[in-house]
Formats: C-alpha cells, sequence, structure tokens
C-alpha cells in the first residue's frame, strides 16, 4: 500500500513540538527549516532554527495513525484533507532538495490556495447566541458579531 503525503496544519510556534511527537511516536514526517541568526536583547548572537513554511508539518501516515496524528500537541486540522487533495512524493522530495541547498521553496501545489490566513473549514466556529440573539458564527481571529 502506498501512503501518500499530507500536510498538518498547526497553531503558531508548534511545528517543532508536533514534529517531536511525531517523531516518538513513529510517524513519517517532515519539518523544512532555515537557519537564521538573531540577536537578543542583551546583544547575543544566536542561530535559531525555524519552519520554512510557518504553520504546516508534512507527514507520511498509515490509515491506523490518523488519529495518533491529530491528536499531536498543536494540530488544528490536516490541512490537505480537503478538495486540494494529497501531496505528491515528488514535492516533498523537491522541498528536501530546495532546503538542502538553502533555497526557499515554493508551497505545494495541493496547499497554495489554503494558506494561514485563509480559515480552513475546521477552524469556523459556531457559538451558543445569547438569548436575545439569533446567533453568532465567526472565524479564529475575528470578532463576532450578533445577528439581529
Amino acid at each position: 500500500m502506498k501512503l501518500e503525503w499530507n500536510a498538518l496544519y498547526v497553531q503558531h510556534n508548534h511545528e517543532k513540538a508536533t514534529s517531536k511527537f511525531l517523531a516518538a511516536h513513529g510517524i513519517d514526517h517532515y519539518l523544512p527549516l532555515y537557519a537564521e541568526q538573531s540577536v537578543w536583547s542583551n546583544r547575543c548572537r544566536v542561530v535559531v532554527e525555524r519552519p520554512v513554511f510557518p504553520g504546516y508539518v508534512f507527514i507520511c501516515f498509515a490509515p491506523e495513525q490518523r488519529k495518533l496524528a491529530l491528536r499531536a500537541p498543536g494540530v488544528v486540522c490536516l490541512a490537505s484533507d480537503n478538495e486540494f487533495g494529497a501531496i505528491t512524493g515528488t514535492e516533498i522530495a523537491q522541498l528536501r532538495e530546495s532546503v538542502a541547498y538553502g533555497e526557499k521553496p515554493q508551497l505545494p501545489r495541493s496547499l497554495e490556495l489554503l494558506t494561514p490566513s485563509t480559515p480552513h473549514r475546521s477552524q469556523i466556529a459556531v457559538h451558543a447566541a445569547p438569548a436575545d440573539a439569533v446567533g453568532l458564527v465567526y472565524a479564529a481571529g475575528v470578532p463576532p458579531t450578533v445577528a439581529q
């Protein structure tokens, strides 16, 4: 059975924690990182590894590992589990090669339209409304409005 690559959409700054969890549980994943020199407030210079695609961890798992992968710390949703489909192994290989050469790779084609600024269907919530209102519906990060 050929496994497909997918992308987990994770909370801000949770990429490394998610990656550690997946590695500890033997789930094949890829978190492309780049090194950046940063200056702390005490003028100390340090090299920090940052994700190439903030908010994404690429993952290849068997169907029985799906629930475990979605329970990893910081996971919001399976981003490529939508109308755009899975990521090909060729795209992951190109990502690995680009990062190895120090280039800024492009987001895989299957995820181009789904960026962190675009709310995914799992980020849209319906909340109980006050007694005098019809209801509240809002996307993450957008203040709710009361329908009247």
